[in-house]
């Protein structure tokens, strides 16, 4: 099968980004290029842009009141938290399926980070007593995992942190699922990346009010005395705040459309035999999910092998998450939800964006059979 145009499902890594704001981006990039910290009145128009921006984003995405720290992606986020005083030296409540950026920033910063249970669905749970009688002052835990798709009862998951620790921190790790699921309520901290909806980039943290006590003081000083991070690019952080609010106005249909597309894949691979005898697992079940992301297990089989047969046909998906692609230690997330270690590297994951068209999701079920034949 020769290769025609790429058809690409990799879109939990990065989401191809939308036209429409591809093009209010270029109107912003040519007013908003001037150094906001300055002192003229272009400096201080776009500072009133990104500050009428911010309240803009928190009410779209249906958390009004929320402040915003702009940044430049969801790992530099990470970092920048992982650094500040919510983390340096607390006792953390995580997991072992957070995203490696965040997973990073709590080992580099943490006093200790213990890991909440989860079920082999990938769901957390969490006991009354996670550690005997020990006060945990952080949980770090994501909404939406990155890699399996697994959607968590986040708000469930954090009112049981704050009855058994009133005072705990509660970061939310949002990047999968702002702009394509509505986003949890119950947070000081939540991360989100404008790569996952159509923005060219970008990235904010949504505060409550404790949070923003909490962490604002700490990027003052490490933007504005400590010079650890830059400004953020006007242009990006606005067009970021316009994706949000296409895509807030748009969920529910863009729901139905990747739904169907997920239906149909999934109907397609079940009960799939591959190449040695065995036969295609889902990770997740479809309700336990978002709907944009797919993954499945092909044992006995090398996920990235088949990743790169794909590709020679002009299709991109994905062997795991795209921060851990090229390791050669096979996937932790799922190892943490029972798979083998035998078939630590038959993950793979296909993602859709509301771009998406059944087209593509046939074209790719298509040369998926004809890489099993030829594997």
């Amino acid at each position: 099968m020769k290769k025609d145009t790429d058809i690409y499902l990799d879109h939990a890594s990065a989401m191809r980004p939308d036209p429409r704001i591809l093009d209010f981006y270029r109107e912003a990039a040519l007013r908003g290029f001037v150094n906001q910290e300055a002192s003229h009145g272009a400096a201080y128009r776009i500072r009133r842009e990104l500050a009428d921006a911010a309240v803009e984003l928190a009410e779209v995405l249906s958390v009004p009141g929320c402040r915003v720290v702009w940044g430049s992606s969801g790992s530099a986020l990470a970092a920048l938290v992982g650094g500040s005083p919510v983390v340096a030296g607390r006792r953390v409540l995580s997991s072992q399926l957070e995203h490696p950026a965040v997973s990073a920033a709590l080992r580099r910063g943490a006093a200790q980070v213990v890991m909440l249970p989860n079920r082999a669905d990938g769901r957390i749970q969490m006991p009354a007593k996670p550690d005997g009688e020990a006060v945990f002052e952080l949980l770090a835990i994501h909404h939406v995992q990155s890699e399996l798709g697994v959607a968590q009862d986040f708000d469930g998951l954090a009112a049981a942190a704050r009855t058994r620790e009133p005072g705990i921190f509660v970061w939310c790790d949002a990047v999968q699922s702002a702009g394509r699921l509505a986003l949890p309520h119950d947070f000081d901290c939540c991360m989100i990346s404008g790569h996952k909806f159509g923005a060219p980039g970008g990235a904010a943290l949504l505060l409550s009010e404790r949070g923003e006590r909490a962490l604002r003081p700490y990027v003052e000083k490490a933007r504005h005395l400590d010079y650890l991070i830059g400004r953020p690019d006007p242009a990006m952080c606005l067009a970021l705040t316009r994706a949000a609010g296409l895509a807030a106005g748009e969920m529910a249909a863009n729901l139905q459309s990747v739904r169907s597309l997920n239906a149909l894949c999934r109907t397609a691979l079940t009960g799939m035999r591959l190449p040695g005898g065995g036969v295609l697992k889902f990770t997740v079940e479809a309700e336990n999910s978002s709907p944009y992301i797919l993954h499945f297990i092909l044992p006995g089989l090398q996920a990235a092998v088949v990743v790169r047969m794909l590709s020679e046909l002009g299709v991109e998906v994905a062997s795991g998450s795209a921060c851990a692609s090229e390791t050669r230690v096979s996937s932790p997330v799922l190892a943490a939800v029972g798979v083998p270690k035998r078939d630590g590297f038959s993950g793979m994951r296909v993602s859709f964006a509301p771009s998406s068209t059944a087209e593509e999701a046939e074209k790719f079920l298509e040369c998926f059979r004809a890489v099993l034949k030829n594997y």
